[in-house]
C-alpha cells in the first residue's frame, strides 16, 4: 500500500460500522453492540459513566467521530474520551443533546470539572435524539483542542499524567431516562504532523 504522500499525516486508525447493516447483531463486549450501521454503547446505571476504547495508545493526534445519542435524556452526555493513561486516568469530552458541553478529567479515579456550559449559540449543533455531530479532538502535547463539526469549542491543558493513552466514546448515563445510548458511525484517527522524508 505504501507510505502517504509526503505532506499528509498518516491515518492511524479508521473505524467505520457504516458497512455493519444488518442483523445480527454482533455483540462486542458488556453494553456494545454493532447493530444497523452504529456501534452502540449502552447503559442503565444512574451517574455511571462508560467507555469503549479504539485504536492503539496515542500521544499526539487528531480524532474525529460522528456520534450521536440514539436514546436518553438531556442529563445523559456522549462524545470521546482521550489519553487513557490508566483505567482511572483519562479527559473526557462529552455533549448534552440539548447542547451543553462538558469536559471532565479524571485523575487517579478523582473527577474534575475542567469546562461545562452551554455552547455559543452560533455553534452548529445537532440537536435532539438521533441527530449526528462530528466531534474532533486534536491533541498535541499538553494541548488539548475541542472541535464540534468544524467550529472550536475550548480549548485546556492536560494534566502531565496524561501524556498519551487510549481513546475512545464516552457515555455518561444522568438518569433522567431509563437507559442511555451512545451511536457511532465513524471514527478515525490522524498523526498531527505528516511522517518525516526518508
Amino acid at each position: 500500500m505504501g507510505a502517504p504522500p509526503s505532506g499528509v499525516p498518516a491515518v492511524l486508525f479508521t473505524a467505520d460500522y457504516r458497512a455493519n447493516t444488518g442483523p445480527p447483531q454482533a455483540v462486542i463486549g458488556d453494553n456494545v453492540a454493532v447493530h444497523e450501521g452504529r456501534l452502540r454503547v449502552r447503559a442503565t446505571t444512574a451517574g455511571s459513566d462508560h467507555g469503549f476504547a479504539v485504536g492503539d495508545s496515542l500521544r499526539d493526534a487528531v480524532l474525529q467521530a460522528d456520534l450521536s445519542l440514539s436514546e436518553g435524556s438531556d442529563d445523559d452526555f456522549y462524545g470521546l474520551f482521550i489519553r487513557q493513561a490508566a483505567a482511572d486516568t483519562y479527559y473526557a469530552v462529552a455533549f448534552s443533546i440539548s447542547g451543553e458541553v462538558w469536559v471532565r478529567a479524571t485523575l487517579g479515579g478523582q473527577h474534575l470539572d475542567v469546562a461545562r456550559g452551554r455552547l455559543a449559540p452560533d455553534l452548529r449543533w445537532n440537536r435532539g435524539l438521533g441527530a449526528e455531530n462530528r466531534l474532533q479532538i486534536v491533541a498535541c502535547g499538553p494541548s488539548v483542542t475541542v472541535i464540534a463539526n468544524g467550529m472550536v469549542v475550548t480549548g485546556l491543558m492536560v494534566d502531565p499524567r496524561c501524556k498519551e493513552g487510549f481513546c475512545g466514546f464516552f457515555l455518561h448515563h444522568g438518569g433522567g431516562a431509563a437507559h442511555a445510548e451512545l451511536a457511532a458511525s465513524w471514527m478515525q484517527a490522524r498523526a498531527v504532523f505528516p511522517p518525516a522524508d526518508e
